[in-house]
């Protein structure tokens, strides 16, 4: 389902949606302002089996929607959170307690987040394969340091990493993009 830019849609109408459509695997709302947490609850409890969630702009979702959304739909493989300004380190952290499968994560614009929040994703979420941080400022060299690192001998963190956006983090320098490009090989 895909409500992209339908700005009048309110927590009422997805609650409808989520009960009715119980077997959405994906679900777009970017653009959706009027949502909040109590949109992301009845997503949460209706539709567990999501592999796809894209809140782009949704400027009223806090981790009190998501850490029910992430502890229920523990199969989300991509979600997008660029430019929700309530998404900060916290929910980078509810990221990598609970979506162990996720592939693809957009936090571009999310000017709360910092280096402490990538820590999480890079021991946690193994499969992350697409990583989208674009004008995330608090990203520094440690922070990309953390994405470069093995998190175990079985798992090299490096080897999994195909696309990184840091794009106008302006604290990233050339010692970061060399550890990236030692570490990382398979970035495209």
């Amino acid at each position: 389902l895909d409500l992209t830019a339908c700005a009048d849609v309110t927590d009422d109408a997805l609650e409808f949606a989520a009960k009715s459509c119980t077997s959405l695997q994906s679900l777009t709302l970017d653009g959706c302002a009027k949502l909040t947490d109590a949109a992301l609850f009845a997503v949460a409890k209706k539709t567990p089996n999501a592999t796809l969630l894209s809140l782009q702009g949704c400027g009223r979702v806090t981790n009190g929607g998501l850490e029910p959304l992430c502890g229920s739909c523990r199969h989300l493989m991509a979600l997008n959170l660029s430019y929700c300004g309530g998404v900060n380190n916290a929910t980078l952290g509810l990221v990598a307690r609970f979506l162990r499968d996720l592939e693809l994560l957009h936090v571009s614009e999310c000017t709360r987040l910092s280096d402490h929040g990538l820590g999480g994703l890079s021991t946690r979420c193994l499969k992350l394969a697409k990583l989208y941080c674009a004008g995330v400022a608090g990203i520094t060299d440690a922070g990309v340091g953390y994405l470069t690192r093995e998190p175990s001998l079985d798992h090299a963190r490096g080897d999994k990493l195909r696309v990184l956006d840091l794009s106008r983090c302006c604290a990233v320098s050339d010692g970061a993009v060399d550890a990236l490009a030692r570490s990382c090989p398979t970035l495209e």
